[in-house]
């Protein structure tokens, strides 16, 4: 399964969202959904996982597994991570699937990944500039 991981940058959140629930996030920034400006793509990739609890599965591997930690330029999954599920409809382009790491489980989210940037994958956390690829921003199930 194709996923892409969005980490907030710790730089750029102003509002210190970080590690806080969709609820808190809201709360603070005043927007209903995440803003992709203050997110880095830290891995995009195939991962082996169930379907049916992908999600689960994913933030299990990304906690424990240390070869694919150190693979993703970011940290361990979690609460305020992004996970993208990406569908190709026709070349260049995808629908995705925007999942929120909450406390206790995942949330449905809009989230415009245009506006990500991807982070180094050194590990040194800089930005590397925007994304080339754009998504099609799709609302939550």
């Amino acid at each position: 399964m194709n996923i892409r991981l969005y980490q907030i940058n710790l730089h750029r959140d102003k509002n210190r969202v970080a590690f806080e629930s969709l609820e808190r996030m809201r709360t603070y920034s005043g927007e209903d959904y995440p803003d992709g400006s203050i997110y880095d793509l830290v891995f995009e990739g195939s991962v082996q996982v169930n379907e049916q609890n992908a999600l689960e599965a994913l933030f299990a591997m990304f906690n424990t597994d240390a070869e694919l930690i150190q693979r993703s330029a970011g940290r361990s999954m979690c609460v305020s991570d992004i996970v993208e599920f990406p569908l190709p409809v026709k070349i260049g382009e995808h629908i995705s699937r925007f999942w929120y790491c909450d406390p206790v489980g995942f949330k449905p989210v809009m989230f415009d990944a245009g506006q990500t940037r991807k982070a180094a994958s050194d590990g040194t956390g800089c930005d590397l500039g925007s994304n080339a690829e754009q998504s099609v921003l799709r609302d939550p199930l």
